[in-house]
């Protein structure tokens, strides 16, 4: 099979802002289009929408007519809700109308003074009702980062095992936003991980959990190992200690001394506790094990059983000595 790829051209693009972003993808799709009608003017569209004949309109004329429904909407004020409500229902079953609606309400919630959408389809959005259960989960995330509640995108990422950039993806709209305190979007939600993952954690969230700590870069990082430190028990260390294993390495003492340093006085307590409810734990088995194995006279055994005991109250001690 030979490709031949001498005529591919590639629309340029000097500004990889997401308004641009947005045209290029709007441009690759009319091109798509199997379409032949001409783009008619902007009377004849609203006409259509209006009667309810909103199948007659085609992929090119909706893309020219968001870009300049605002304009006309200043002209017909008594008539913009009104035929921006009627997008939305059409958009329920036109998934090429609903990616560009969708995408245009992200971009439009983090750079409003771009206006890449009419105020009258931003304030028409709640009319809009999903009509498949994946309209209705891109529905539930728009209204969450409209909230700016990531904790609750947080949480999908967690139930999907899915990082935030793939969740986006997966649900075609744009991420690449930089929020407050020199945080991407992405990153404000992966730090809230380890917050959500304090009512529920199991092996397959301990493995999502450090896979997300590898990718954050180090401020994000630390944020999200304050956030693991300070809001899981330790005792979760002692069930998975391939997370403690990931923070020894990372953040103690004989891990990486200048990690160790940038934590809070609190999260390097906890830290402490951490590693030593884990080998507490070591220990506690050993002892056991040397119990249950050993023809041991029954003083020692009662030793044995009462020096556990008192190192139960001391785990943070244990850990001091393995620094």
């Amino acid at each position: 099979m030979v490709f031949f790829t001498s005529n591919l051209k590639l629309p340029s693009l000097t500004n990889n802002e997401p308004e641009n972003l947005l045209k290029v993808n709007d441009n690759i799709k009319v091109r798509d289009s199997k379409s032949d009608k001409k783009p008619r003017l902007m009377t004849d569209i609203i006409k259509d929408i209006e009667e309810d004949n909103l199948t007659n309109i085609s992929l090119i004329e909706w893309v020219y007519l968001l870009f300049n429904k605002t304009e006309w909407d200043k002209n017909n004020p008594d008539k913009s809700v009104i035929t921006s409500q009627k997008i939305w229902q059409f958009a329920q079953v036109n998934h090429q109308l609903r990616f560009r609606l969708f995408w245009r309400l992200v971009i439009n919630h983090f750079y409003p003074e771009r206006q890449v959408l009419p105020p009258s389809l931003i304030e028409s959005f709640t009319t809009f009702k999903p009509s498949t259960k994946k309209g209705s989960e891109s529905f539930n995330i728009i209204n969450f980062l409209f909230q700016s509640n990531y904790e609750e995108l947080a949480k999908l990422s967690c139930q999907l095992y899915l990082q935030p950039n793939q969740l986006f993806c997966q649900y075609s709209l744009p991420y690449k936003f930089n929020l407050e305190d020199n945080l991407t979007l992405v990153e404000t939600i992966q730090i809230l991980i380890p917050i959500i993952l304090k009512k529920s954690i199991n092996n397959k969230q301990i493995s999502f959990l450090i896979e997300t700590l590898n990718i954050l870069e180090n401020k994000a990082q630390l944020k999200a190992v304050e956030n693991l430190l300070l809001n899981l028990n330790s005792t979760v260390g002692c069930n998975y200690p391939n997370l403690v294993a990931w923070l020894k390495n990372n953040y103690s003492i004989t891990g990486n001394n200048f990690r160790w340093q940038k934590l809070s006085l609190e999260a390097k307590n906890s830290l402490k506790q951490w590693i030593g409810a884990v080998n507490y734990k070591d220990f506690e088995k050993l002892v056991n094990l040397i119990i249950n194995k050993l023809l041991l006279p029954e003083w020692e055994k009662k030793q044995l059983i009462s020096r556990k005991i008192f190192w139960s109250n001391y785990s943070d001690q244990i850990e001091l000595e393995y620094y």
